[in-house]
């Protein structure tokens, strides 16, 4: 509590209504509207919690000591058995801790945001982790029968040991992947550094719809044409951030809880008005149409890497004996490395 209580004297900006976010001990509740404190263009400043949200003091926090830009970022956190609301219900075993930022929008758009996933954050084998949606209210969504088919223009996820970007126009319920999805390829890039993300997006149901993913300046995913199989004015696609967890297996351990944080979100209806140079970028650089690197090369590139085998080894090992030992190995090396990481900053502060 002393902590929390010095912290709100050296954040003055922070209204006194906001302050409780930054007690580690608050619990957002599902449902619950939560006004941001700083600039975000037109996504309204006010996100709310997603109603299947886990209720865990981890689960949401407002943090200062890891952000982007300006002064927090939104920290977020699910261990392996976590699950609430309807996802308690569902087959196989879900969770999530999710917001969705109030102001949705049609047509043409563009949002940015950036997101750091610590290494230590792994899925395991036949689960996925939702990263981030652009995805329209339930009320919109096309129903066969009892299933839900999501129109989802957009999301991000880690699947595989991978980070996938995809598609769910919600135009069929046999089929939950395009044609177009694409993977990106994780080794060196994708964990333990802030990746910023633009979205250049015309999301609609006709022909001229389109979608541009950019990651740290690279265009990583391009989709043309419709992008939605219904649209409804009154209940715009949103964007959402989460750590959303399907297909686990009770019981199974990843080593470490999984952690995801986001920060710098901002919307506008141009690049210019998206103020991408407070991150060190020009519009110049998301004028492009055509990935750079077609996502087959990413494959190849990341099947052939060591870290591939470490994490199939962890994943797909059904031996209890090899799986505790490579989590015992996994925790030594973790431990090296802190130390290194501690020596080197003594150097620096004895060369200081």
């Amino acid at each position: 509590m002393k902590k929390f209580i010095l912290l709100l004297f050296l954040i003055p900006s922070l209204s006194w209504g906001n302050e409780k976010y930054l007690d580690p001990e608050y619990i957002f509740r599902p449902g619950e509207l939560v006004n941001w404190p700083e600039d975000n263009g037109i996504l309204s400043n006010s996100y709310d919690i997603n109603m299947e949200t886990i209720q865990k003091g981890y689960a949401h926090q407002w943090v200062t000591d890891t952000t982007r830009d300006g002064g927090y970022a939104i920290r977020l956190e699910i261990h392996n058995d976590d699950t609430g609301g309807k996802d308690k219900a569902r087959k196989g075993l879900w969770g999530r801790t999710e917001f969705a930022w109030l102001e949705g929008y049609l047509g043409e758009i563009w949002y940015r945001y950036s997101m750091y996933i610590p290494k230590e954050s792994i899925v395991l084998k036949d689960q996925f982790a939702m990263l981030m949606q652009i995805k329209t209210h339930s009320r919109v969504e096309k129903y066969q029968g009892n299933k839900a088919c999501p129109i989802i223009p957009i999301f991000v996820r880690l699947q595989d040991g991978h980070f996938q970007i995809s598609q769910d126009r919600g135009d069929t319920c046999e089929s939950t992947e395009l044609p177009n999805w694409g993977f990106v390829y994780t080794k060196n890039g994708m964990k333990d550094q802030w990746l910023d993300v633009v979205i250049h997006a015309n999301l609609t149901n006709k022909d001229d719809g389109f979608v541009r993913f950019f990651v740290n300046g690279e265009l990583l995913f391009a989709q043309d044409g419709k992008n939605m199989f219904k649209i409804d004015a009154q209940y715009p696609p949103r964007l959402m951030h989460n750590l959303y967890e399907g297909k686990r297996k009770k019981g199974q351990d990843r080593f470490a809880p999984m952690v995801a944080y986001y920060d710098a979100f901002y919307g506008a209806k141009t690049c210019e008005n998206l103020k991408v140079d407070l991150l060190g970028y020009t519009c110049d650089q998301f004028a492009r149409t055509v990935p750079q690197v077609q996502r087959t090369q990413y494959l190849d590139s990341y099947w052939n890497t060591e870290e591939w085998k470490i994490q199939e080894a962890v994943n797909y090992s059904d031996n209890k004996e090899e799986f505790n030992r490579l989590k015992e190995e996994f925790n030594r090396l973790k431990e090296e490395f802190n130390k290194k990481e501690g020596l080197l900053e003594e150097l620096n502060l004895a060369i200081q």
